[in-house]
């Protein structure tokens, strides 16, 4: 069942009673995106949440050279909830781009249904440690870019995201440890 896999992430998160969980899953919509599909562009007010059942999305930013930069990743077995969290949350304009990677099957919710249930118990506690693992990502990520060297910080890759080197190209894992693709293949070829 579809839904087995959002209500188990759900209970590792944060234990919400089974009637909750469900009342949560009935609003939302089941949506499929096509590899390279656009959640979100820079500019538009993020106004939905996802939460990936299969597949995969990329945060990036837009260069003023036109290239882009990886922000994140978000994975269906790992951290499958999917948002442009500040746009979402400010209503201002996102920074950030959101595509699929590869085909994804996601469930989708408004944000003018999430935003007042995560401010309701049990979905406040829900919310919280949400935010607090966004964080601890965050500062993590801050941390191997102050004080890991390139091979560091793709070692650190690999651990957090076992599979995504099969599932993403080379060019868009060495965007996301800040390094050229030519390091990245020579860090790959010494391992």
């Amino acid at each position: 069942m579809k839904m087995k896999h959002l209500s188990d992430y759900i209970q590792k998160v944060f234990p919400i009673e089974k009637n909750e969980i469900e009342a949560f899953c009935a609003k939302a919509v089941l949506r499929t995106f096509r590899k390279k599909e656009v959640f979100i562009q820079e500019g538009e007010v993020c106004r939905h949440l996802l939460f990936i059942h299969e597949g995969l999305f990329r945060y990036y930013y837009v260069l003023a050279e036109g290239d882009d930069l990886t922000k994140d990743f978000a994975v269906d077995k790992q951290n499958p909830f999917c948002t442009a969290y500040t746009s979402f949350i400010t209503k201002e304009p996102s920074q950030i781009w959101i595509e699929a990677l590869e085909d994804s099957s996601v469930w989708v919710w408004d944000e003018s249904y999430v935003t007042p249930l995560f401010g309701s118990s049990p979905w406040v506690f829900f919310a919280k440690n949400m935010l607090e693992t966004m964080y601890i990502r965050k500062e993590k990520k801050e941390f191997s870019f102050l004080r890991l060297t390139a091979e560091e910080r793709y070692t650190q890759f690999l651990r957090e995201f076992p599979q995504l080197s099969q599932r993403v190209p080379q060019y868009q894992i060495a965007s996301f440890l800040g390094i050229a693709p030519e390091s990245l293949s020579r860090i790959r070829k010494r391992r």
